[in-house]
């Protein structure tokens, strides 16, 4: 198998392996957030500026996440060019 070959598909398996795990740490972001506003929407006590904090914080980590990800995916396009560039690509 040729070095760019071999390398092209490391970084493709490494692609995936980070995208699955930013896909399953979704799912369970988005499931907490199911649950907790469930939970939220019985106490029935809690101050409405409570209910909004408690949204803008779940939309604030779903933003984190997104820009992350964007971050991570960024630094494996440069690993790409770097590593297949010493390839003789």
């Amino acid at each position: 198998m040729e070095p760019k070959e071999f390398t092209q598909q490391a970084i493709d398996f490494h692609k995936a392996q980070i995208d699955n795990t930013f896909n399953l740490v979704k799912t369970i972001q988005e499931q907490n957030e199911k649950l907790s506003k469930t939970f939220i929407d019985q106490l029935t006590w809690l101050p409405e500026s409570e209910r909004s904090r408690i949204n803008e914080w779940a939309q604030a980590w779903g933003k984190i996440h997104e820009d992350y990800k964007k971050a991570i995916d960024d630094q494996l396009k440069t690993i790409e060019k770097v590593l297949l560039g010493s390839c003789g690509a």
